[in-house]
């Protein structure tokens, strides 16, 4: 989604001589205090997009349901595109609690599944929040965290999650390989956030923003499976006059890229032509890579040392 640009493109310097102006007049517009009455009537959809991970997304819902505050109504919808795995298996007993619905669909549509799993959201949801099933480590408090700065910024239309880099996943974080299309901006109460392009591992918008700018795509006709909704709804919030950015004091655990989980980075370079990562799925060695991974999130994260 974020491709590197020299720091001396016209482009980058112009942004560079702006990043002052633009950061004070957004801390003028910051409103520090938070309806908390507001906040807790907020009604959120999560949505978590699944393909043939059921390893992954067993620790997702893990995490989730571990950390998923009380004060918000929350609805949590699994699409699974069509996984031939234990996915069912994983799901069904939050399902039989009444934690989650499930919608198995007959074949793969890719990402294009977030544009039809918003379509099943509750109609009471007031915030949408797209989410990928190897994001496997929520911290506490990390739902508030998201939506406090949608209250307390006017106009803030689509809010990512930052990303927590180890040596497995450091190969695809946007702060570093864009880093020049980012302006960060310090708020009170520790809230750190870089506005530009938000990836949508774990973003937020609120519904009637997502409603007004179109929502994330449908390119099946075109035969697209691996769809930038990220990317496409990016340009939607800029073209609306909406801020996005990422929410720097917001790390989560998203387990991306090929050491990670090699056999699922080898069908994203198959299915997309230019990943933007330019790196050869061939030599990645699964049976080495995936367990040095697993137990490195295991012993870090999994097991509450963070």
């Amino acid at each position: 989604m974020v491709k590197k640009r020299s720091p001396w493109d016209p482009r980058v310097l112009r942004k560079r001589l702006k990043a002052p102006l633009r950061a004070r007049a957004l801390r003028r517009k910051w409103r520090s205090e938070v309806d908390l009455e507001k906040l807790q009537a907020e009604k959120i959809t999560i949505v978590v997009l699944t393909y043939n991970r059921s390893g992954f997304l067993a620790w997702c819902l893990e995490s989730l349901f571990k950390t998923l505050p009380p004060l918000p109504v929350c609805e949590v919808i699994v699409w699974d595109n069509a996984s031939v795995d234990d996915t069912k298996e994983v799901c069904r007993p939050y399902v039989e609690a009444g934690k989650l619905r499930v919608i198995h669909h007959d074949k793969n549509v890719g990402t294009n599944a977030y544009h039809f799993a918003f379509k099943e959201a509750s109609p009471d949801s007031t915030f949408f929040i797209e989410m990928d099933d190897d994001v496997l480590w929520f911290r506490d408090g990390w739902l508030e965290d998201l939506l406090k700065p949608f209250q307390q910024l006017p106009r803030l239309g689509y809010l990512g999650a930052n990303q927590i880099d180890d040596r497995f996943t450091d190969i695809d974080n946007p702060l570093r390989k864009g880093e020049h299309f980012y302006n960060y901006v310090s708020f009170p109460g520790e809230t750190e956030i870089a506005f530009g392009p938000v990836r949508g591992f774990c973003a937020a918008t609120p519904r009637a923003i997502y409603e007004e700018v179109g929502g994330f795509p449908n390119l099946l006709s075109t035969g697209q499976l691996f769809v930038s909704e990220d990317g496409h709804y990016n340009r939607m919030m800029r073209k609306a006059g909406y801020e996005r950015g990422i929410l720097v004091s917001l790390p989560l655990y998203h387990a991306t890229g090929p050491s990670c989980n090699a056999d699922y980075w080898k069908l994203f370079v198959d299915k997309k032509e230019d990943t933007g990562h330019h790196q050869d799925p061939k030599q990645f060695d699964r049976d080495l890579i995936v367990p040095g991974f697993i137990d490195h999130f295991v012993t870090t994260y999994r097991d509450g040392k963070q």
